[in-house]
């Protein structure tokens, strides 16, 4: 019987595990329903009682021997505690009630998302009645397995291709049945993408996210003025279906955010100016930075969908196994024309098109110096004075931008941090690097090393190329690195002491800050409870002085707590609204997600600022201050 459950599994014409086969088909009387369908196909040409003898339909079943993992031996099987609910059905397959039948899901679909339990503790009941867990002796007693979902796993057709084909590993798969959190979610990534898909699960995910329309937009489309005012010739663009952006930008929050800009002037004025120089036409290439993020944001969005359609219709064709397993390139999203796109960026976006191949020529003049070695002492002291100055830049412009939303100047804080997106988009290109890892190649006579996320680093002059070479230039060597690199890593130390210096420019800022916070702790005090009667990103701030409230530290140290607590909430803040506003969530998604990483930096800040480096750096330069209450009542 298992030699036929091999024969079947491996050509793909049972994919369950070897158990449910034999609860299936392990008896003579249910093994008539698989003769017939083997033998009306072709594929078995003797008679039933020969079937029978010959798979050992007639013999008791024998248990197959799954595969074991390795571990503490604490790796019992966990069944899922999931009940099925027996729903009445009539002849065609629907529910009575008229509903679609639920889709029956599959062992590791129900089991994926569980977690697994950790292996259980000895306790200690204390005279008290206390109970107390004794821990681990070690990480690894800790560790639990669940054997069965290892057994399904290895059991998935998809699973097994991937196996075969390098894109998973058996560490992977020990991984994704273990208990180690941060390690499972990681490896499930990858289960999730190779895992088998039958065709009624296909069918249902193609209904639930509606992939047969590419258009699911156009109900969402408001009839104002913006497409018009804004968007004029988006027509020309072949292909695009304006109703659908429109319906797109609308439904994301997209264009409220662009309007608000625009009705309060930040694209026509602007009370910032960008570190290290800025053009006249500033304002018009941050208003078309903008207008392209919409545009490219609703193209990648039509992409993405397009994409997991031809990943369904491949899984569709072959036997549920995923395209991705196979390195299969997708074919181009039919529903925009790639020339009709850079026609309209270069005739729409003119000053944002001009300030690109401004930087892309100081790349290569960059790039060009190191690979003719005039990049001596002179050029790296220049490099880390230029890092020391944006450090400083870096933290001032933050802290500033907190600031002003704290008073409610809303306007200009969005001022402050559109002109700090502009000085990134125009300052001198950081080419250099500290250190990289990741697989290295030689093509043309240089070595390169290509990291995990596709970055192309000359490691002959210690420089990051990516955004020098051309596009099919870093299509040969993310190819050549992907079929023979080997894994290498490369360190610059010129590249380290240019970072160092930014990192250096924004501690003395703190440091400078938390002198600042000392010689008026008193006012900073009262300015505090003033502002703290606002919104929730006031509390970090109003949580420290009332705790400092009568406190008998030093005022050293109170400094510290109260400067590292406002440092660490507008860099939270901040770096959280860059990082939303990169995976194309709206401001205002964007302002509550930063909300919850400011409060949460806050308190980290200041719960840890008594030892904080800035804090000993200012005792060092400034001397200890006296041990008055910080802040008085």
């Amino acid at each position: 019987m298992e030699k036929l459950y091999k024969l079947l599994f491996e050509a793909g014409d049972y994919t369950k595990s070897y158990e449910e086969f034999v609860e299936q088909y392990g008896a003579s009387e249910k093994s008539e329903r698989l003769y017939k369908g083997l033998n009306e196909a072709g594929d078995y040409t003797k008679s039933f009682e020969e079937f029978n003898e010959q798979y050992g339909f007639n013999d008791p079943v024998k248990k197959k021997d799954s595969f074991q993992l390795p571990g503490t031996g604490q790796g019992e099987d966990m069944e899922s505690t999931t009940k099925e609910e027996v729903v009445e059905e009539v002849q065609d397959g629907s529910l009575v009630s008229g509903e679609k039948p639920v889709r029956e899901r599959s062992y590791i679909e129900e089991q994926i998302d569980i977690d697994i339990e950790d292996a259980p503790q000895k306790t200690i009941i204390t005279k008290g009645g206390n109970i107390i867990r004794t821990g681990y002796k070690d990480d690894d007693q800790g560790v639990t397995y669940d054997q069965k979902l290892s057994d399904a796993l290895y059991a998935d057709t998809g699973i097994q291709r991937a196996l075969k084909l390098g894109k998973l590993t058996e560490e992977e798969i020990k991984n994704a049945t273990s208990n180690k959190k941060t390690l499972r979610a990681e490896a499930l990534e990858k289960i999730k993408e190779f895992r088998y898909k039958s065709a009624e699960e296909i069918d249902e995910i193609t209904l639930e996210e509606n992939l047969t329309n590419p258009f699911i937009y156009t109900d969402q489309k408001e009839d104002d003025e913006f497409m018009g005012t804004y968007f004029e010739n988006v027509e020309s663009l072949k292909g695009i279906n304006v109703d659908d952006f429109n319906g797109f930008i609308s439904s994301k929050g997209y264009k409220k955010d662009y309007q608000y800009k625009a009705d309060n002037g930040l694209y026509d004025s602007s009370s910032n100016y960008a570190f290290g120089g800025q053009k006249e036409n500033r304002l018009a290439v941050q208003r078309e930075m903008d207008e392209l993020r919409m545009l490219t944001l609703y193209l990648e969005d039509v992409q993405k969908r397009d994409r997991k359609s031809q990943e369904l219709e491949y899984r569709k064709n072959n036997k549920g196994l995923s395209m991705k397993a196979e390195d299969l390139d997708y074919r181009p999203t039919k529903y925009i024309d790639p020339n009709s796109l850079s026609d309209f960026i270069k005739t729409n976006m003119p000053n944002y098109v001009n300030q690109l191949k401004e930087n892309q020529i100081k790349a290569e003049t960059k790039y060009q110096k190191y690979k003719d070695n005039k990049t001596g002492v002179g050029f790296s002291l220049w490099e880390m004075t230029k890092a020391f100055g944006g450090g400083v830049d870096d933290r001032i412009n933050q802290l500033s931008s907190t600031m002003l939303d704290l008073v409610g100047a809303d306007v200009a804080a969005t001022d402050n941090r559109m002109a700090e997106e502009y000085e990134a988009f125009i300052k001198d290109p950081n080419l250099h690097f500290g250190y990289v890892s990741g697989k290295q190649v030689e093509v043309g006579g240089v070595n390169y090393i290509v990291n995990e996320n596709g970055n192309i680093f000359d490691v002959d002059h210690k420089i990051n190329v990516t955004g020098v070479l051309d596009a099919n230039s870093q299509k040969i060597i993310r190819e050549q690195a992907k079929k023979n690199g080997k894994k290498d890593w490369s360190g610059s130390v010129q590249g380290m002491a240019i970072d160092t210096s930014g990192v250096v420019g924004g501690i003395l800022t703190d440091i400078i800050l938390t002198k600042g916070v000392s010689s008026s702790a008193s006012i900073a005090g009262a300015g505090t409870r003033a502002l703290s009667a606002g919104n929730m990103l006031k509390r970090p701030l109003s949580f420290t002085m009332e705790t400092l409230k009568s406190v008998p530290i030093s005022r050293g140290l109170g400094s510290a707590f109260i400067a590292q607590s406002t440092i660490g909430m507008s860099s939270g803040i901040e770096t959280t609204l860059k990082e939303a506003k990169k995976a194309g969530l709206n401001d205002d998604d964007a302002n509550k997600l930063a909300l919850e990483a400011g409060g949460k930096m806050a308190l980290l800040y200041g719960a840890t600022s008594f030892i904080s480096p800035q804090t000993k750096a200012t005792e060092l330069l400034f001397g200890k201050m006296g041990k008055d209450a910080v802040v008085k009542g």
